[in-house]
């Protein structure tokens, strides 16, 4: 079924006499049970999220003594009522230009971070063939991986909630709260701490763990599998028409975690012109260059686009940010108040076509792709983490 996600309607809140918000929130229930393309949202106290959650809303990250919920009442109705998985279609995302501080330099970013507040950037791409994947096999439950600070993990469990899909992460460390961890499991992830020994030996364990949760389909850490890269091609359907510049063609930008949106852009590419270019967040990222070229080994098809991975702009590896790097993003913040970053991803990315740029490595016209990472408040950005 294809599902058009096309607008957003308020929710007014009631405060007080319990009995009254049940009320509303079955009257929103009935009114819009098969609208599937209609998201509910509204800004509501924090003591009536339970209320709000028993309907199948799902909420973003607390701020002080309130949350902002979403639902998505057509899709889960549907999808509880006749067994069958109703995904949606988000509308382009805006094409915004941005100016580097040192270089003064504008360039364009495509703003995935605003395809949703709870599913941005490339999460959902990578989430939606391994949703669909699970219904296709009549599995009911999303086993996936991740780190505390994981904005994969926190994308699944609220895309599970929004649709009435149960979700688990395994995670690697001690038991910690936070404020992005906190939200997902308030959005019903079953989490299961592994020691870090133990999830460095994750992939021998997928075997076990398929037995073991025998109803769920097993998601890696940051998507990355064949569904979650294949879910990337579909970033191109928010790609406008780049223009001819004068100066060459144009070069496309991504922060690399595990390198899979890469891959997905470089085999979907529409135009073998362009020069994709992935700047990695880990250090000691040469490993991307090897995985990348293995997915691509794997497909057949036309001409593929120059590309390649940078490797100096990890700030110190993986969720650090050195002097440099911070100094970079306090200058970016001043400079582009509306657009924002953080350290761990898309920080290093406008930090490193920066320095390409001031290196004369590099040369307009450029795009780079906002693919998310700021779901936690400021002061949180220096132990933020997604995977891109």
């Amino acid at each position: 079924m294809h599902v058009q996600f096309l607008s957003t309607t308020q929710v007014s809140d009631i405060d007080g006499n319990p009995s009254d918000l049940k009320k509303m929130l079955q009257d929103i229930q009935k009114k819009y049970k098969n609208a599937l393309h209609l998201e509910l949202r509204a800004r509501i106290p924090l003591g009536h999220w339970p209320a709000y959650r028993s309907f199948g809303f799902a909420c973003g990250v607390p701020e002080s003594d309130h949350v902002t919920v979403y639902a998505w009442p057509g899709l889960r109705q549907h999808g509880l009522r006749t067994g069958t998985l109703a995904l949606p279609v988000f509308e382009p995302v805006p094409l915004q230009t941005v100016v580097l501080p040192t270089c003064q330099q504008a360039i364009q970013v495509l703003r995935l971070d605003a395809l949703h507040p709870l599913l941005m950037g490339n999460k959902w791409f990578k989430l939606q063939h391994n949703l669909q994947a699970m219904a296709d096999r009549g599995l009911r439950e999303l086993l996936t991986f991740g780190g505390a600070y994981s904005n994969h993990v926190y994308a699944t469990a609220a895309a599970g909630q929004l649709l009435g899909i149960p979700t688990r992460a395994i995670l690697r460390g001690e038991p910690v709260h936070n404020p992005v961890l906190d939200a997902a499991r308030a959005n019903g992830l079953q989490c299961t701490f592994w020691s870090r020994s133990d999830y460095r030996q994750k992939e021998q364990a997928y075997a076990e763990l398929r037995a073991r949760y025998s109803e769920a389909w097993l998601v890696p850490e940051g998507g990355h599998n064949p569904e979650g890269i294949q879910g990337t091609e579909a970033i191109w359907q928010h790609m406008p028409a780049l223009p001819k510049a004068a100066s060459g063609p144009w070069t496309v930008f991504t922060a690399c975690g595990t390198g899979s949106t890469l891959a997905g852009l470089i085999r979907a590419c529409p135009d073998p012109d362009l020069r994709l270019h992935g700047v990695a967040v880990l250090k000691g990222g040469d490993f991307l260059k090897h995985d990348i070229q293995a997915v691509l080994s794997e497909s057949a098809g036309g001409p593929l686009p120059t590309w390649q991975v940078h490797t100096a702009f990890h700030g110190g590896g993986y969720a650090r940010c050195n002097a440099e790097l911070k100094a970079f993003l306090q200058a970016f913040a001043r400079c582009n108040p509306q657009v924002p970053v953080e350290p761990v991803y898309t920080g290093k990315l406008f930090w490193a076509i920066e320095q390409l740029l001031l290196q004369q490595q590099l040369h307009p016209p450029i795009l780079a792709l906002h693919t998310g990472g700021v779901y936690a408040a400021p002061q949180d950005h220096d132990m933020l983490g997604s995977n891109a």
